[in-house]
């Protein structure tokens, strides 16, 4: 069974809006189901979303790392004395790998995106209240009843 983890904007006391909800198994699922709670809204701090937000940075700058050990051990593969049927096998490998590590980029790239638009609505709200809520697996009565904050 899949679970959807649910934003909202909470312009005034009676009204939510929905910014967007994503399945489990999204990246941003991952890092924001820390900060909610199952059917019930809770607001989602701009603090936190700045600690999301370095843990996402963290996370691309390690998988950046993973691709330059990846192709120096390509390097290393070209100046072996195997058969070049193996090198180009444990070439193909590496590359893979690289492929795969490039697509996590591209999705944690999509996901600090997400929790920097989040940032901007904190860093444009005066008022200085709580705006945008999270939940994972919200009913639609649960919207509706501001008692379940």
């Amino acid at each position: 069974m899949s679970s959807y983890i649910y934003f909202y904007i909470k312009p005034n006391e009676n009204q939510y809006i929905l910014v967007n909800y994503f399945s489990r198994s999204n990246k941003i699922y991952g890092y924001a189901s820390n900060y909610a709670e199952w059917e019930k809204l809770k607001p989602l701090s701009e603090e936190s979303i700045c600690y999301i937000i370095d843990n996402i940075l963290k996370d691309i700058k390690s998988t950046k790392e993973y691709i330059v050990k990846q192709n120096k051990l390509i390097d290393e593969i070209r100046a072996m004395n195997n058969s070049i049927n193996e090198k180009l096998e444990a070439i193909r490998d590496y590359q893979e790998t690289i492929e795969d590590a490039e697509e996590e980029i591209e999705q944690l790239n999509y996901t600090e995106d997400f929790f920097l638009t989040l940032n901007d609505i904190y860093t444009n709200n005066e008022q200085g209240k709580s705006w945008i809520y999270v939940g994972i697996e919200i009913p639609l009565d649960a919207i509706n009843n501001n008692s379940n904050e």
